[in-house]
């Protein structure tokens, strides 16, 4: 998968890419170049040859630095560029890919948990794509071209100092994945941090109203606990070899200045060529020091690859592969037979063989117990889910033959949870389509009786407005949603208990916009409140996950016999029961 994630997100940037190869073939040259510009200079000075001869070596060895400074700027730049376009790239696949999978492993996964994986794991490549195979050809060339140097003045000391790197080298590849599975286990606690942050962060007023604070902390800590520990075990095991062959390298640079004293003393070596030598051998340092990192970067990269790529393997359960569209105008609903339930082990069937038809332009209101079955319903619609047996329609067409973004763009859903981002008043209500005019939205809004919730903005649409519908009051932000909903222009619209949390004077003031908002409609309204029941043509009534009553609202309400009727004998005063 390794060479996958370079192929996608790296290939891309060959040019970059090619660049960094040059800069590297440069950098390489200049750093060979130099101890020999060195290795000359003392020599001359030894032998005396003082003025012109020394005073150009310098020069040449100044202008080289120079070279490999600018070489070097301009490698890091280019390195962090094509690190930061590769992993912004898959950040944006990761994420595309979390908003397409369904409600059920969203349900099984914390946001905070998410979170790191799309961010945190990611970040953990980048050094895998910028550097990785530019670090690794680099490195080699540079341990061949000192082992070359060194044979030019020592065959025997550059074949034995090659002999004992390569050495090196297959002893860090042997067992380069050491501390893989720790760094993993990094991971994995990195996320359930993130997790449990994000949970208790934004549950903070009920926290503190519960007096669960310092209960909260104590669990924090346990999870920091947990993060300490398996942070220490990987920073172990991923650096013990590095650690070993830096070891193992300082004892071989030993062998090979004895071996270069012993050439002078022979008067085989000039003090130049000790010099040599000894420069040489610590360079022999830096491609070992950088495959060591390579290596433990590669632990930590191979960890976060295997966590992405499940990432991006985990497929949703509803397959999007519809290729019909739906009928223009107001759409009839259908449910054939359908039976769900949550979990395929459970024997309880949340709906179970329901069947009901919603002629196009007709509202029907739904009513039930908690966990009758409403809800689900509203979720079959706009296909969060797929029934287990049975069939849902909207205008005649199968839900799951229609493209999710299709059927979800002309079947609307509102619930009494009202979600608002961190963005202007404009994009909240577009849900940030900027072909939607502000001469739509303004429209939109006075209709709905937020005209002058507009005017109070002090930027109007420009106004930046805080995540959580914080500011808003709880009518303000059912009638943006409503707003939303409007500006989409549906065939068909689900009201899930949108009014259930209002208070009655802020209730009528959204009950008019219901009125307006269900003109030219389909439209399902699960009821909470039964005066809710005003807007109906027909009212089904669900008693743990079956149809116990289906008609319409009218004729129900005038039986006497009928479920319905009981409802309102209990529920309504006389002059509030719908007329």
């Amino acid at each position: 998968m390794l060479g996958v994630l370079l192929r996608r997100y790296v290939a891309p940037q060959w040019i970059g890419t090619a660049t960094l190869a040059g800069l590297l073939l440069v950098s390489t040259a200049v750093s060979l170049t130099q101890p020999r510009l060195l290795a000359a200079f003392i020599d001359g000075a030894v032998a005396g040859n003082y003025g012109s001869p020394l005073t150009r070596l310098a020069v040449v060895y100044l202008v080289l630095a120079f070279v490999g400074q600018a070489v070097s700027v301009v490698d890091v730049y280019l390195a962090e560029h094509l690190a930061l376009v590769a992993t912004n790239r898959l950040r944006r696949d990761l994420t595309v890919h979390c908003l397409r999978l369904d409600l059920g492993f969203h349900g099984e996964h914390r946001a905070g948990e998410l979170i790191q994986r799309v961010d945190g794991d990611v970040s953990s490549l980048a050094n895998f794509f910028s550097r990785f195979v530019v670090a690794l050809i680099g490195s080699g060339l540079l341990l061949v071209g000192v082992v070359v140097m060194l044979a030019t003045l020592d065959l025997g000391l550059g074949l034995g100092l090659g002999a004992f790197c390569l050495a090196l080298v297959v002893f860090v590849a042997r067992y380069r994945a050491l501390g893989r599975r720790h760094w993993a286990a990094v991971m994995v606690a990195q996320a359930d941090q993130s997790g449990f942050l994000e949970e208790h962060l934004s549950a903070t007023e009920d926290l503190r109203s519960a007096g669960a604070t310092d209960y909260a902390m104590w669990r924090f800590y346990g999870y920091a606990r947990g993060l300490l520990r398996s942070t220490q075990r990987a920073g172990f095991f991923g650096n013990l070899i590095g650690n070993l062959s830096s070891a193992a390298f300082r004892l071989g640079t030993a062998g090979a200045l004895a071996g270069a004293v012993w050439l002078f003393r022979r008067d085989e070596l000039t003090i130049g060529g000790v010099f040599l030598v000894f420069f040489y051998t610590q360079m022999l340092g830096d491609p070992i020091q950088v495959l060591n990192r390579q290596i433990a970067d590669l632990q930590t990269a191979a960890a976060a690859v295997a966590r992405v790529t499940e990432l991006l393997h985990t497929s949703s359960n509803l397959a999007d592969n519809g290729q019909r569209t739906l009928p223009e105008g107001a759409l009839a609903v259908e449910l054939d037979a359908v039976t769900f339930r949550y979990d395929a082990d459970s024997e309880r069937r949340v709906l179970d063989h329901v069947s009901v038809r919603l002629e196009a332009g007709h509202v029907l209101g739904l009513l039930g117990r908690t966990g009758a079955g409403k809800s689900t319903i509203a979720r079959l619609l706009v296909r969060f889910a797929d029934p287990e047996f049975g069939a849902v329609r909207v205008g005649g067409v199968d839900v799951t033959d229609v493209a999710l973004a299709g059927l979800r763009h002309r079947v609307a859903l509102v619930t009494q949870e009202v979600q608002l981002f961190h963005a202007s008043a404009r994009d909240n209500l577009t849900i940030f389509d900027p072909t939607v005019t502000d001469e739509r939205i303004v429209a939109a809004l006075d209709e709905l009786g937020l005209g002058q919730w507009l005017a109070s903005l002090p930027s109007g649409l420009d106004t930046v407005l805080s995540g959580g519908a914080t500011g808003l009051s709880a009518g303000e932000a059912q009638l943006l949603a409503f707003t939303r909903v409007f500006l989409r222009d549906p065939s068909v619209v689900i009201l899930d208990e949108a009014t259930a949390r209002l208070d009655p004077a802020t209730e009528q003031r959204v009950e008019n916009a219901i009125g307006r908002l269900f003109e030219n409609r389909t439209a399902i309204v699960i009821a909470h409140r039964l005066k809710t029941l005003r807007h109906v043509d027909e009212v089904l009534i669900l008693d743990d996950g079956r149809v116990a009553e289906h008609g319409d609202r009218a004729t129900l309400a005038g039986l006497p016999t009928s479920r319905l009727a009981g409802l309102l004998r209990v529920g309504l005063d006389a002059e509030e029961e719908p007329a």
